[in-house]
Order: structure tokens, then C-alpha cells, then sequence
């Protein structure tokens, strides 16, 4: 089907461009507006402009950002029109709340985000999965409201020379707007094809004067998302075909609690007494059919603000300050949990009495934990259960134990039609700063000073403590797991003079300071979200977890910029850097530009750079829970990492390499081609899991590690293992930018504003860490990088992406059509049994988004529009019994399908998303 729906959208796009180019051109629009912006990235030389500019880069006006874009985001926007812009669609358990993006296909961390040219902060909810988003703490761009911004420009190369860590890919950086005077009130709605994933939202911007010299620009945002649904049939209750047979557990590698059951010939799991459903007492289990909604998107609400305001003393001194707050309420589905992952048998605790029945909220024992009996759990008959099953005299769920239920005579069960925990998510986000900008004896000067900080609270509902429900007979359903804080101090001083040198053009002088000093911390969740094992899903953090850490760095930087004959542009800079916990770095780049004619130039750059490990790849730990296994992930720069040989992790260093070409070759038609190489050693990643139990292969010494680290796991998890950061690769990333903008005119048809712009980018392995020797003498064959780990980290995005958009404009209507092309991908995914390997590919596509807009009046637009409107869904993975096979796998993780799998940062799995949108300008 995507195939047929690839042919078609290749079609429409090849139609589009022969209409576009068989029409007479006309004055420039947007694009070559927007290619006249002057910038403030990627150069300290003033008044220059992203046409004449020696680095590649992008500038998209606020129309860009809002024509075909229906959510709203400004991160899924970008991804929309920068197609070297990757923003992730998924996000493994409390990192699918707070989504990532990237340039290049590099990590999150290689991006540095700038606001009015000065470092936004990171967020403090760390990226603890795998690929290329693994260790993400980068700025949350999700968390500035789009009607805030003027412009945005995105600077396509490597600048920490310039800009210092983090900006190896290169720089987003927003210009906020800057209007003394109108305002903007827009609403809008939206959802999926499906009817899920209901999207509401209110944004408003008033601009006023300040006094006679200055503005105030205010900027609010309120936004509700629902819960989208990707799941498909469950494989513990349904058969490949989705039939159902009467009793009996069916499908490849079903599972009843922990264990895994094995089909007969007809592929039915033969019914045993206590591992068993049968058809009529099926209806119970949550989102019955479609039971593991885990990889869908979060329901939350979105309170966003941005203030920005200046004032000019004199032609000469003007001061700025700028700040921004944000609130976050964000929930996600995890995988599905059986009747039995909670279960205990009476007797086993301490007798309940008729003051300690309301449960955890009395006086706390010796070993913490309240002797308590739940009352009432669940309540009245169990709907898996069969006769006699009911309330024992304490209000307790008891089971008869007959033929057909998930456990055994006499076993008290607190979730008896199974459960679906929730990750929530509490967070608040603030940024402000402020400075001066004024002239002395020739030298523009900035001194300015920033301070951001990002709170996030973690909580777990609906779910439940094992042991603690073991121990004691009860737990709570809900938990609050512990708090992550990040925040950053900065100052920074820049000053910047042209002098006439006796040349075709003035060399310009920039010099400047930067400090900073970051802090992270972990607090510890309740105490029964940390009992032992934890809650499922997601554990509390331990005492061992929680700490706070903080470092310091320094950095000055000098940036020459000159040319020597009116055809040649050079630009050099140089940094250095002093961090208080790993030391120095020093980094150089070189950038110029030679245009043969007004119709033709090169440019091209050569530059080092380094990513400084943030605080939280550092000092992160936690243990991750699912159905069936259990995972420590161990601090980097701790003794239990120390265990198995890991050093403390030093700073990521690049060697990048770029050539470009701009031309002109008819008045209003502009063709950039930028070819770029980023060589980046000891790239900070998450390893693979490394197993004590359950896996292929095992290794003692990490019983140890976890035992140093003081944890205690669910002792009936067949798999457990550890993870964590460490400098584990060498990669290479190769690729090619394409942009070509063109106006048209077609008379009393109207303008057509055409963009075609794409990217390939190929990332492979250059080397792998060699395995610590002290693991390996613990078992010759342990590695921290599995096969499939690395093959997904490389294949985390599509190598191709191409996107051609043509903005129609006619008297008071207008229309955007755009479409999209996404390579194929390849990725693997491990069902719960471990070893085996199952593909998980994602053929190509071609997405279709339409959006038109008409002015009733002036000043109040009305739109209408659909992303994605032909409604193209990902490839399903379906149920086979081989790995490896020809068509596809089994995606088993908790015994359920997903239907839509996460592979990689491709485009969104929700399918189409249709929405309207009233605007009012004044």
C-alpha cells in the first residue's frame, strides 16, 4: 500500500515542478525575502545577509513556520521544512513526554539552540534509551511558542568554535519578535484520521511600546494533545489471523506472568489450570483487543510564554532582557501487565487489623513498610475469574483458582482484569535574561547574563508495588517517583570592530568571555515507589540514585573576519575552554567563500569541535522495570560503573569537513548545494544491555556491579542486566543539502512560492570501544554493543528526505501544498524471550500535506488543512514463529503487537491529521 501511495505522491510532486517551471518568472516572494534577512549566526560581521553568507544557512519568516504546519509545535514544524531537521515522533518511556530533535542525524546534544543568539537551557528529563537520541538533554524547543517568533536561523554547520559545546551539527537559534505596537489571537483544533489524538489550542501576542525608545512583546500559549493509539491485536488473546479460539493462550510466544508458553501444532497454547483465559472472560482486560497502547503518543496540557523587550537609551546604548516560563502536565501508556504480575498469598504478611485497613497511609514499620490490607481492590466479582471468586473477609480480592484464571487457589490479586500503568509527568520551565549593548571608541560591545532551569516530576499511576502487595498484602496505585532539576548560569561578554586594512573589504575583530555553571540533580522517589524492586513500570529512584552535581567552564574565543579581494570571503575562529570536571579544550575553524560571478560561488569550512558530557550522562541512574526484566542503568562516573571496568566519560571531539555551491542562474532562482563530512570520536552513547540473567550471554560480574550499586530486583524477572553512558564510538556522517527556491507568476492566477530542499545523510561506524578487560574475564563473549544496537543506532533516521512546497497566494486566499519523501529504513526489534532478532523495516513513502486559508476581512483568517492527508500509516510488523524471516516479526514486547512500530525518527506513526485555524491580526 505505501508503495502504490509512493507512486502516486511521486507523481503529484513531478507534476507540481513541471508546472513550476514551464511558468515566467516573477518578482521573488517569501524565500528569497527571507534569503535577504540579515543574520546574526554563523558571523559576527553586521548587515550581512543568508544570501552573501560563507556558511550554509536557513532562514524561515513566521509564515514558514506556520503555512502547512497543523499541530502547532515548533519542533514538528522545523522538521517539516528543514529536512535536515530530524525531530523524533517516539520516545521510549519518559522521554516519549518530552520529544527530542537533531541536525544531521546526530544527537540531540549536537545541536545548540539559541534564542535571540544567546544559549537557551537543557531540559532535565535525560533520554535514556538507545540510537542517536540516547543521552538527550538538549533544549526542549517544544517549550517556545511559535507565535513568539519573528524568524528563525538555522546555521547547517559545525560551530563550537564559535558557539563552544554542543554545536558540532550546528545552530538553531530564534529571533523573538520585536514589534512595539498590533498583537495576534489565533485558535485552532485538530485530530487524527482515527478520531484519536484530539488537539486544542490558544495562542495570543501583544506587542506594546515602552515609553518612546523601546517595545514589549508578550506571547501566551495553551495547548491540550490526547492520547493517540498505535496497538494492535494482543497476542496473548488473539491468534496472527486476530480470531479468537475459545480457551487458551494464542499466538508465537505468548506469555502467562513471567513464563512463556509454547503453541501446538495448530498454534494454540494448550490450556493448563492458572495460565489461562477463557473467550467469555476476556472482555475484562483494559482496551480489551488492543491491549498495549505503549507506543503512542502522550495526552498533555502545554502552558507556554515568552516575554522580549528593549530599550534604546541612545543611538548608542540599548538594553534588552527577555524570559520565558512553561508548564507541563504530560501522561503516556506503558505496556500492559497480567493478572498475575500482582499476586500474593494470605498468610504471608502481618496480620491486618481493623486500624491499618485503609492502607499505606499509616505509621511506617521497622523495615519502612506499613503491615496494611488493602480494602476492597478492584471490588467486587473478578471478571477473569469464575465462580466463587470474590472478597475475602480483610476486602481482598481472592481467587478460586479453577480451570480459566491467570493464578492459583487461594491467591489474593490486586489488578484482576490486568493493568496499564501511566508515566506522568510534572514540569515547569523558566529562562530569562538580560544585558546591554552600546558602543565604546569603535567597538560594538554585548554584555549580557542568563539564567534557565528546567523541574520535572516524575510519577507513576495506575500501577503497583510486587513485593510490597507480597509483603504486606497492599500497595498504592500510585507513586511519585523522584524529581530531575537541570539548570545553567551564564555570562557572557562579546565585543566586535571593523577596521579598514588597505582591502577589498574591512577586517573584522570579535572577540569574547563565556561562563557557565551547570547543576543536575535526582531526588528520590516515595517510599513505596522504591520498595525493593519498585513499582512496575517505572521504578522510584533509590537513595543511591539521587545526588546533585554541578560543574563550572570558562571560554574565550577570537573570530577574524576579512576579504582580501571583493570575490573572497574568510572567516577564522578560534576557542578555549576550561571545565572544572574533565579540563580544557581548544578548537579551530575555518570558514570562506569565493563567488566567480554574481550567478556562481563555493564555500566550504574546516573546523574541530567537542561536546562536553552534560551532568546527566554523567550522573543519571535508575532501574527500568517492564513486564518480564529488569535493567540498571549504572551512573558513568560511579564506583559500581567502575565494577565493570567503565571509565568516567571525557568529552566527544570532531573533525568536520564541508563544500558548498550557491548559485544564481536566472534573476530570481537560488540553488544551494552543501556537501559535509563529520568525523566525531568517542561519541558519548548508551550501551547496549549487558546481561546477568535471561540473556544470550551472561556475565557474572554484573550481579556485582548492580550489588555495588545497591539495588535489589524483582526476583521474578527472567531477564536482568545493566546499561550505561560511556565514549563507546567512533562514527562518520556523510551527506548532501539541497535547496532551491523559485517564484513564479501566473497572472491572474496568482503567486507560487517554490521550495524543493532535501538532505542525504548516511552515519557509519568508524570503530567500537573494545570491551573492558576486567569484563571480559568475567565472560570472554560480554560486549556492551550488541549487533542490533549498533545497526539501530546507525539507522535511526531515513537517509533521504526531499520535500517540495509550493505557497500559492491570490487577492485574499492562499494555499500550501507540500510533499514529502522519506527513504527506507531498517531497524531490529527483541521480543521478551531476549537473543532473536526481528526486522522492523519501514519501506518509503511520499506524505501529502494541504492547507488553505482565506481573509473574511483584514486581519481574520480562517484555515483548513490536513498533514499527512491521505492518511499513510508505517508498516505493520506481523506475527511470524521465525526470526529473521522474509516477511517481517514479531513485535512481543509484553506478549502485545504493535502495529505501528517506533522505527526510528521517520515521520509520525498517528497517520493524518486534519485541523482548522482562525487568526486574528491587529
Amino acid at each position: 500500500m505505501q508503495r502504490m501511495n509512493f507512486k502516486r505522491s511521486l507523481l503529484l510532486g513531478s507534476s507540481m515542478a513541471a508546472f513550476a517551471w514551464a511558468a515566467a518568472p516573477a518578482m521573488a516572494q517569501n524565500a528569497t525575502t527571507e534569503n535577504e534577512t540579515v543574520i546574526v549566526t554563523g558571523t559576527r560581521v553586521q548587515g550581512m545577509t543568508a544570501a552573501d553568507s560563507a556558511a550554509p544557512i536557513t532562514v524561515l519568516g513566521s509564515d514558514s513556520l506556520t503555512h502547512g504546519a497543523g499541530s502547532g509545535d515548533l519542533r514538528a514544524a522545523l522538521g517539516q521544512t528543514v529536512p535536515s531537521f530530524t525531530a523524533d515522533s517516539f520516545g521510549g518511556d519518559t522521554a516519549n513526554l518530552t520529544l527530542a530533535a537533531a541536525l544531521r542525524g546526530l544527537s540531540p546534544n549536537d545541536t545548540l539552540v539559541l534564542v535571540n543568539g544567546k544559549r537557551r537551557h537543557g531540559t532535565s528529563n535525560l533520554n535514556v534509551g538507545g540510537g542517536s537520541s540516547g543521552g538527550g538533554a538538549a533544549a526542549d524547543i517544544s517549550l517556545i511558542p511559535t507565535a513568539a517568533i519573528d524568524h528563525v536561523e538555522v546555521l547547517l554547520d559545525g560551530a563550537a568554535a564559535q558557539y563552544g559545546t554542543d554545536a558540532i551539527a550546528g545552530v538553531v537559534n530564534f529571533i523573538l519578535k520585536k514589534k512595539s505596537s498590533g498583537g495576534q489571537l489565533q485558535v485552532s483544533g485538530g485530530q487524527n484520521y482515527n478520531r484519536r489524538g484530539e488537539t486544542f489550542e490558544v495562542s495570543a501576542n501583544l506587542a506594546l511600546p515602552l515609553f518612546d525608545k523601546g517595545f514589549v512583546n508578550i506571547t501566551a500559549d495553551k495547548k491540550y494533545h490526547g492520547f493517540t493509539h498505535n496497538g494492535g491485536n494482543d497476542t496473548r488473546l488473539f491468534s496472527p489471523t486476530g480470531t479468537e479460539a475459545p480457551e487458551g493462550l494464542i499466538g508465537v510466544g505468548a506469555t502467562a506472568g513471567n513464563n512463556t508458553f509454547l503453541p501446538n501444532a495448530n498454534g494454540v497454547v494448550p490450556c493448563t489450570a492458572g495460565v489461562c483465559v477463557p473467550l467469555a472472560n476476556r472482555q475484562g482486560m483494559p482496551e480489551y483487543g488492543r491491549a498495549n497502547r505503549i507506543n503512542s503518543d502522550p495526552e498533555y496540557q502545554l502552558f507556554t510564554s515568552y516575554v522580549n523587550a528593549g530599550y534604546d537609551f541612545s543611538d548608542n546604548v540599548q538594553v534588552y532582557a527577555f524570559g520565558s516560563w512553561a508548564h507541563r502536565f504530560a501522561k503516556a501508556w506503558e505496556n500492559v501487565r497480567m493478572p498475575s504480575q500482582v499476586i500474593a498469598t494470605p498468610g504471608s504478611s502481618q496480620p491486618c487489623s481493623a486500624t491499618n485497613r485503609q492502607g499505606y497511609n499509616t505509621a511506617l514499620s521497622a523495615n519502612g513498610i506499613t503491615p496494611a490490607c488493602a480494602v476492597g481492590i478492584g471490588g467486587g466479582i473478578s471478571p477473569l475469574g469464575v465462580n466463587g471468586t470474590g472478597l475475602n473477609a480483610n476486602g481482598q480480592i481472592i481467587s478460586s483458582g479453577q480451570a480459566g484464571t491467570f493464578y492459583t487457589p487461594g491467591e489474593l490479586v490486586m489488578y484482576p482484569n490486568g493493568f496499564s500503568p501511566q508515566e506522568v509527568l510534572q514540569e515547569d520551565d523558566y529562562q530569562y535574561n538580560i544585558g546591554t549593548k552600546f558602543n565604546l571608541m569603535g567597538w560594538d560591545i554585548d554584555v549580557g547574563a542568563g539564567y534557565g532551569k528546567d523541574r520535572a516530576n516524575i510519577y507513576t499511576w495506575n500501577s503497583a508495588n510486587r513485593s510490597l502487595f507480597i509483603d504486606t498484602h497492599t500497595s498504592p496505585t500510585n507513586f511519585y517517583d523522584g524529581t530531575f532539576t537541570a539548570s545553567e548560569l551564564t555570562a557572557t561578554v562579546d565585543a566586535s570592530h571593523s577596521f579598514n586594512v588597505g582591502l577589498a573589504g574591512p577586517l573584522n575583530v570579535a572577540f569574547g568571555f563565556e561562563g557557565r555553571e551547570n547543576f543536575y540533580s535526582i531526588d528520590a522517589g516515595d517510599t513505596a515507589s522504591r520498595y525493593k524492586e519498585g513499582g512496575q513500570s517505572y521504578p522510584g529512584f533509590q537513595p543511591q540514585d539521587a545526588g546533585k552535581h554541578s560543574r563550572k567552564n570558562y571560554g574565550v574565543y577570537l573570530d577574524l573576519a576579512v576579504a582580501p579581494v571583493e570575490e573572497l570571503q574568510i572567516d577564522i575562529a578560534g576557542r578555549a575552554e576550561h571545565y572544572s570536571d574533565f579540563g580544557d579544550a581548544q578548537i579551530g575553524k575555518i570558514t570562506a567563500r569565493y563567488d566567480f560571478s554574481p550567478m556562481i560561488g563555493i564555500r566550504g569550512t574546516i573546523s574541530t569541535g567537542f561536546r562536553a558530557p552534560n551532568l546527566g550522562e554523567e550522573f543519571y541512574s535508575a532501574t527500568q522495570v517492564s513486564p518480564v526484566a529488569a535493567t540498571v542503568q549504572l551512573p558513568a562516573n560511579s564506583a559500581a560503573a567502575k565494577v565493570l571496568g567503565l571509565p568516567d566519560l571525557k568529552p566527544e571531539i570532531s573533525t568536520q569537513y564541508s563544500v558548498g555551491l550557491v548559485a544564481h542562474p536566472l534573476a530570481d532562482l537560488s540553488v544551494t548545494v552543501d556537501a559535509y563530512s563529520v568525523s566525531l570520536g568517542d561519541r558519548i552513547v548508551r550501551s547496549g544491555t549487558v546481561n546477568y540473567l535471561g540473556g544470550s550471554i551472561n556475565v557474572p560480574l554484573v550481579n556485582q556491579a548492580i550489588i555495588a550499586h545497591g539495588n535489589i530486583l524483582d526476583p521474578t524477572a527472567n531477564q536482568v542486566g545493566v546499561t550505561a553512558f560511556l565514549n563507546g564510538l567512533d562514527t562518520l556522517t556523510q551527506g548532501v543539502d539541497l535547496t532551491v527556491n523559485y517564484p513564479t507568476d501566473f497572472g491572474a492566477y496568482g503567486l507560487v512560492d517554490w521550495t524543493l530542499a532535501g538532505n542525504y545523510n548516511s552515519t557509519s561506524l568508524s570503530s567500537v570501544s573494545p570491551t573492558p578487560a576486567v569484563l571480559a574475564a568475567s565472560n570472554p563473549n560480554a560486549t556492551f554493543f550488541q549487533a542490533y544496537t549498533l545497526f539501530n543506532f546507525v539507522h535511526s533516521a531515513p537517509q533521504e528526505k526531499v520535500g517540495l512546497t509550493a505557497n500559492w497566494s491570490l487577492d485574499e486566499f492562499g494555499v500550501t501544498l507540500r510533499e514529502t519523501y522519506y527513504g527506507p529504513q531498517k531497524g531490529f526489534t527483541t521480543p521478551n524471550s531476549g537473543p532473536p532478532l526481528y526486522p522492523s523495516n519501514q519501506a518509503a513513502v511520499g506524505l501529502t500535506d494541504l492547507e488553505a486559508r482565506y481573509n473574511i476581512t483584514e486581519g481574520f483568517q480562517v484555515t483548513f488543512g490536513g498533514n499527512n492527508i491521505f492518511n499513510i500509516r508505517r508498516d505493520v510488523v506481523g506475527f511470524t514463529s521465525s526470526p529473521l524471516s522474509a516477511n517481517g516479526g514479531t513485535n512481543s514486547a509484553s506478549g502485545g503487537q504493535v502495529q505501528n512500530p517506533p522505527v526510528g525518527a521517520s515521520f509520525d506513526p498517528n497517520g493524518g491529521y486534519y485541523y482548522g485555524r482562525l487568526t486574528l491580526n491587529f
